[in-house]
């Protein structure tokens, strides 16, 4: 089943320009990090849930910006997996988003202690690619897809450090465990069209995508928020806010933490994640409703509020929408980033 949405309102207010620019780590290894997983091998790891996520913060050659999702979620255990992907005009967010989600039958997996650990990794969809050709796996990556009304196609280069969450990139989720790590700012290449308009190239100094790694053994609890969100001065965060029942006569279990990458070093915080229930919007089309702006009040007493820069960036089951930030973060003033929500 294909579902294909096109937002055309016209308002013409349009937000100030954006400053994305990519990381300039010296590697995007972590050998001092005690992680349970190799970030090469993890690119092959086979899970029930497995999510390989770009989102792409571009600035194209006319000087308009652009927010592109691609989002491949293999469910390993199922018939069918998911293939999500969007483009928002951040230039003039109320004017053109663009959205596909579509399921496919899941790709067929190695059999156990049959899988490949490193090299070159290609999921190659009906209209959709997610690859690497590099032979670690990781340094170069591109996505690409093609829809009715937009198409793109990124590469990019592991430009960041990688930062595992909650610091060695392996936490509770639902009832059992779930591996993250994601290389926020790599140096993006490219292009995308949007309807009949000529093809748009992406400017790589003033652009990013944040690659995002994930995969479980359990399914997803029913209700979760993810952001990663990028300050200046380097600073990126991961935040996860979950709640999860351990049965239905049990309050939920609420978990709230901040991953926290600096060029002076990392560090784990917890974060109160305060949704603004008069920003709810509410899908026409599955009738779930979302927060549109959310408070975030961290441990070291910073406060910064996340609004999404339209109410509506619904992806399929969830969110995954484009947001801007007020307030400081450790002295850093003002940022953007991706709000996922589900449930």
């Amino acid at each position: 089943m294909k579902k294909f949405m096109l937002f055309a309102l016209h308002s013409c207010a349009a937000w100030a320009s954006y400053n994305f620019g990519p990381d300039k780590a010296e590697s995007w290894l972590t050998p001092n990090i005690p992680t349970l997983y190799d970030l090469t091998a993890s690119q092959f790891q086979s899970a029930p849930i497995s999510s390989y996520y770009a989102g792409s913060f571009l600035t194209t050659t006319n000087g308009n910006q652009y927010f592109v999702v691609s989002h491949l979620l293999l469910l390993t255990q199922q018939p069918q997996s998911n293939i999500r992907h969007s483009i928002l005009d951040i230039t003039n967010p109320s004017t053109i988003y663009l959205t596909t989600s579509s399921f496919v039958p899941t790709p067929p997996q190695p059999p156990p202690g049959k899988a490949t650990t490193s090299g070159p990794w290609s999921y190659s969809l009906p209209n959709y690619t997610f690859s690497s050709p590099s032979s670690d796996s990781v340094s170069r990556m591109h996505t690409r897809a093609s829809a009715d009304k937009y198409s793109f196609d990124l590469s990019f280069a592991a430009t960041s450090s990688a930062l595992h969450n909650l610091g060695a990139g392996t936490f509770a989720f639902s009832s059992g465990n779930n591996s993250q790590w994601s290389l926020p700012a790599c140096r993006t290449y490219g292009t995308l069209t949007i309807g009949e308009e000529e093809e748009l190239t992406v400017d790589p100094a003033r652009s990013l995508t944040w690659y995002d790694r994930q995969w479980g053994y359990v399914s997803a609890p029913p209700a979760f928020t993810w952001m990663g969100l990028r300050f200046p001065d380097g600073i990126s965060l991961s935040v996860w806010a979950i709640d999860y029942h351990h049965s239905d006569d049990e309050d939920a279990q609420q978990w709230r933490f901040a991953t926290v990458q600096t060029p002076q070093g990392n560090m784990i915080l917890d974060v109160a994640v305060r949704p603004d229930e008069g920003s709810v919007w509410t899908s026409p089309a599955t009738g779930k409703a979302y927060a549109g702006r959310w408070g975030l009040e961290f441990q070291n007493g910073d406060v910064v509020n996340v609004t999404a820069v339209r109410p509506d960036q619904e992806l399929g089951t969830g969110i995954s929408a484009f947001a801007r930030v007020e307030g400081a973060f450790m002295g850093a003033e003002g940022g953007f980033g991706v709000v996922d929500v589900l449930g």
